[in-house]
């Protein structure tokens, strides 16, 4: 369904801006509900909460480091076959929502822990974490639109001889982000 939306690039385009919204959604319930979360902690956080997340935070970019494949608690089921029997654009935005939540597909690699684990210790404005939701929509989306745009059988040479360096990689960026906003909410 996503892989081969039709050769025009108008319905290449309405597939990938469809499936960049509904990743978008899906990552601002998400957000939402870190939003949320991110509340329960005080203002002024201790260093006591700055250990715990550090301490996190290690084990998470370490456990990434190390393991071959990322074993974090997962939800490894696959969307229904039932969405992608809906219109192409509104396939695109159904799965982009169940994929941008990051709740129910696969995750590569510890960045979406930390992410969270940055949203809810940063303690962001609701417009902040929005931006966080969208950012996070358009970095789901990238791999699918290379799927669409260049062809997914370069693409997938590319991602498979890479994919496990650039998880690591974003594990560590992660990882040193969210240990820089959780320092800079200790006061």
């Amino acid at each position: 369904m996503l892989r081969d939306p039709g050769s025009g690039l108008l319905a290449k385009s309405t597939v990938s801006l469809s499936f960049f919204l509904g990743t978008s959604i899906g990552a601002s319930f998400s957000c939402l509900v870190l939003f949320g979360m991110s509340r329960l902690f005080p203002k002024s956080q201790h260093w006591s909460l700055l250990l715990a997340t550090c301490i996190v935070i290690v084990a998470l970019v370490g456990h990434d480091l190390t393991s071959r494949s990322c074993r974090l608690p997962q939800n490894r089921r696959l969307i229904p076959q039932q969405v992608f029997l809906l219109t192409r654009p509104i396939a695109a935005i159904r799965f982009g929502v169940e994929y941008g939540t990051a709740l129910r597909t696969f995750n590569p690699s510890a960045a979406p822990y930390l992410l969270a684990i940055a949203v809810v210790v940063s303690r962001p404005f609701l417009l902040e974490a929005g931006l966080v939701a969208v950012c996070f929509g358009l970095g789901r989306s990238v791999g699918v639109w290379q799927s669409i745009f260049f062809g997914s059988d370069g693409w997938q040479n590319d991602v498979r001889s890479t994919s496990r360096y650039l998880e690591r990689t974003a594990s560590v960026l992660a990882g040193i982000g969210t240990a820089l906003l959780a320092i800079g909410g200790i006061q």
